[in-house]
């Protein structure tokens, strides 16, 4: 099965309804007709069955230059999330047609429906449309850009990009180096064997300069207290951490010990990440930031950052998790948010001073009342200072500070029925305590997921840290791998690809919690192959890895299709001329060969369908260079034609577009006036050599004109003469020195005859005056 031609039934870019002929083998007429679209077609007597691969159904290529609608043509051809109105084709391997008709209204889901549906015609016959032709598109583009996320694709560069580039970078890396361990890399050497691949990675605790540490707060470039602290922490910490080589002073580290090193970068961003909220239920930690820098151990030290940051966040969630972390499993405190939130210090507090309030009532009628007072007037303040110190308590301490005051004094005058006031008053205090308490509570509430959010969000990126620092630990024990010299070598042509594979994604889990953590944008390590890449190279790997990846994704529903349409959108971009010229026999050879990775043990389904997946390619470009490979009935030209004050896209059909294209030269393809419509010289060379002929050519005392057209530049006869030496294309060259010489030389010759003319003119006085 694959798709043959795509009738447009109506598109803005269009004027009118269009046929796209992408396979060759019949050309098909389609035509609206009395509300109905007919069909025909003609067999194409030069078609070749098979050209480029058995697996390859169709090798096909669209070309236009940039703005012409290749892209938009690829959107339509996709379907996703497009609602261009038009007819697709499909042949299967009998030659029989079967279309998808979406020319109909779309639902309230965004599908087309039968409704309004333009019925369709072929042999004199309807033509029903399939509901689901089971072919799956895959869109590559070498370009990250959101107006490709419409796609969907899982093989695009805009499908990878993510968050950050830091994401995006490694994400290439894992590919490039998931390829390249594997045999298929042998095939893209025999097609490329000038292409470079990596031998060897190494991994080293990326150098973070002090100076830009000082001057970050957690994101924010406003120091106040809490960030003097943290500053002053950091230059302890760097303190912990001496570097011994004089030209790093001002880095973190000297790059001499990994773990040592990567250590310092984790803690230094731990120290300045601090955008937890400012509230009334902030905790402090009882151990301090130059204590915890002391601690020899680098667990220990991450387990006291740890409880410091929650303290602040929250001071009851930290009460009630500081005895549940045991072992550094972070991730195991995440069970407790489920179930509680973290009131129970608060109520425990509230059920305190109760009591107290209820035991001095009951005593009141038991002590002296001086001797009440007294007691009383000890115990509240050991409560108070004991467990009431937070600001979330302030009210009620004043409170009782003030009850307290007002009840020494009827004691002190003696007031009639002492102890009944007492009692009195004691039972509206434990109302007015628990109504503070119903406020602080309602407070409590109001900020408790955020709270509750900000702690997971530690417990996530400490976790990731304390995972991602035990892998590496055990990591450097695999085959393949060494450590050396402060960094981690890795033997590209030895190493598991999952043991790697395992790595990257818990070093993107430290990133994406510390960035998700904050606003800091942290990096703790750097990737060095041992060869840098061109963007062309990088193209060509990020190509091939790209598909790689998708046919190895175990347990992905694309996996299981036993026909792919592939839509390369200019994945040429960037390549070198020669290797564009290669580009049409690359992916021949090489895509089948990695597609031959889905047939192996396709998620155990057991299809006999899948065991020979078929392909059909359709590239697009304005670069003739790889139309060479491409039979010329399976090439769409794409043009944009000036109507009127506004440009109209066209498909171009025979009569227009080139007639060449399959084993032509590269240079008779280049000269179509399609590729060329302004000749062969660069623009800027042309405005240069024009500007100069109206330099030699412009009669001064005479009106500018059509044919006396004004110099712009700034010209002289030496500047003129050093122009001319540099153009290379003999016609041009000798037409401009022949007007060179016009202006120049010529005038020459008639100031040296008027220079005659007057000597002769001075001696014919001479004579005359001698007479």
């Amino acid at each position: 099965m694959r798709l043959v031609a795509v009738y447009i039934l109506e598109h803005y870019l269009f004027e009118e309804p269009q046929v796209i002929n992408i396979v060759g083998r019949y050309l098909y007429d389609i035509t609206l007709e009395y509300k109905k679209i007919i069909i025909n077609r003609i067999k194409n007597t030069e078609y070749v069955d098979n050209l480029h691969s058995n697996s390859i159904t169709e090798l096909s290529a669209i070309v236009g230059a940039n703005g012409s609608g290749k892209t938009t043509i690829f959107s339509i051809i996709n379907k996703d999330h497009d609602t261009t109105r038009a007819i697709f084709l499909y042949e299967d391997f009998n030659h029989e047609i079967k279309i998808v008709n979406r020319t109909g209204m779309l639902d309230e889901n965004g599908n087309f429906t039968k409704r309004s549906q333009v019925p369709v015609y072929f042999n004199e016959s309807k033509v029903h449309s399939v509901p689901n032709i089971d072919i799956q598109t895959l869109y590559y583009s070498p370009i990250p850009d959101e107006d490709l996320s419409n796609f969907g694709s899982s093989i695009s560069k805009t499908y990878h990009f993510k968050s950050t580039l830091i994401d995006y970078h490694l994400d290439n890396i894992e590919r490039s180096i998931m390829l390249m361990t594997d045999d298929v890399v042998d095939e893209i050497k025999r097609v490329y064997p000038e292409l470079p691949l990596y031998n060897h990675i190494s991994l080293s605790a990326k150098p973070l300069y002090k100076r830009d540490l000082r001057n970050t707060y957690g994101g924010f470039k406003i120091e106040g207290d809490i960030e003097k602290s943290q500053k002053e922490a950091l230059e302890k910490l760097w303190e912990s951490y001496p570097t011994n080589n004089e030209d790093k002073k001002h880095l973190t580290h000297d790059g001499l010990s990994f773990y040592r090193n990567i250590e310092i970068n984790i803690l230094s961003y731990l120290l300045i990440d601090s955008t937890s909220m400012e509230t009334a239920f902030n905790g402090k930690y009882n151990i301090s930031y130059y204590d915890i820098i002391k601690e020899e151990d680098f667990y220990e030290k991450l387990k006291h950052l740890f409880l410091h940051k929650i303290a602040y966040i929250d001071k009851y969630i930290y009460y009630y998790l500081k005895d549940l972390l045991t072992d550094y499993d972070y991730q195991s405190l995440l069970f407790h948010f489920e179930s509680t939130n973290f009131d129970e210090k608060l109520k425990e507090k509230q059920s305190n001073l109760i009591s107290l309030i209820r035991s001095y009532k009951l005593s009141a009628r038991r002590l002296e009342k001086n001797e009440w007072n007294e007691s009383f007037s000890e115990s509240l303040d050991l409560l108070l200072n004991s467990e009431f110190e937070g600001e979330e308590f302030k009210n009620i301490r004043e409170n009782l500070e003030k009850y307290h005051s007002h009840i020494s004094i009827k004691i002190i005058e003696n007031k009639k029925n002492i102890l009944d006031y007492i009692i009195t008053s004691l039972e509206k205090v434990e109302i007015g305590i628990n109504k503070s308490f119903d406020a602080i509570f309602e407070a409590r509430f109001e900020i408790i997921d955020q709270l509750k959010n900000g702690v997971k969000k530690a417990i996530k990126l400490f976790s990731a840290i304390q995972i991602f620092y035990t892998f590496t630990i055990n990591f450097v024990e695999k085959e393949g791998v060494e450590l050396i010299e402060g960094k981690i070598n890795l033997n590209l042509r030895i190493i598991n690809f999952n043991d790697f594979k395992n790595l990257i994604q818990k070093y993107k889990n430290v990133i994406e919690e510390f960035n998700g953590n904050s606003l800091i944008n942290a990096q703790i390590l750097e990737f060095r192959p041992d060869k840098r890449l061109s963007y062309g190279e990088k193209s060509l790997l990020n190509l091939f890895s790209s598909f790689y990846e998708f046919t190895i994704r175990k347990h992905h529903h694309f996996r299981r299709k036993e026909h792919y349409i592939i839509l390369l959108d200019e994945a040429d971009l960037g390549f070198h001329p020669l290797w564009k010229k290669k580009f049409v026999s690359a992916i021949a050879k090489i895509i089948p060969i990695i597609f031959e990775k889905l047939n192996a043990n396709v998620d155990n389904s057991g299809n006999p369908e899948l065991e020979t997946r078929k392909t059909q390619i359709i590239i697009s470009t304005h670069d003739p260079l790889t139309l060479s490979d491409i039979p010329n009935y399976n090439i769409v030209y794409i043009d944009r034609l000036k109507n009127g004050k506004s440009d109209v896209i066209s498909i171009l059909d025979d009569n227009y577009k080139p007639k060449q294209s399959f084993g032509a030269n590269v240079h008779d393809l280049l000269a179509h006036s399609f590729f060329l419509k302004h000749g062969f010289m660069g623009e800027f060379a042309e405005e240069i050599i024009t500007d100069l002929v109206n330099y030699l050519t412009f009669k001064e005392d005479e009106k500018v004109s059509d044919e006396n057209v004004k110099y712009f530049r700034e010209w002289d006869e030496l500047k003129a003469e050093k122009v001319i030496t540099i153009i290379d294309e003999p016609l041009i060259k000798e037409r401009v020195q022949s007007l060179f010489i016009k202006k120049f030389l010529y005038n020459e010759k008639e100031l040296l005859r008027l220079k005659i003319q007057e000597l002769e003119n001075q001696i014919a006085r001479l004579d005359n005056e001698e007479n």
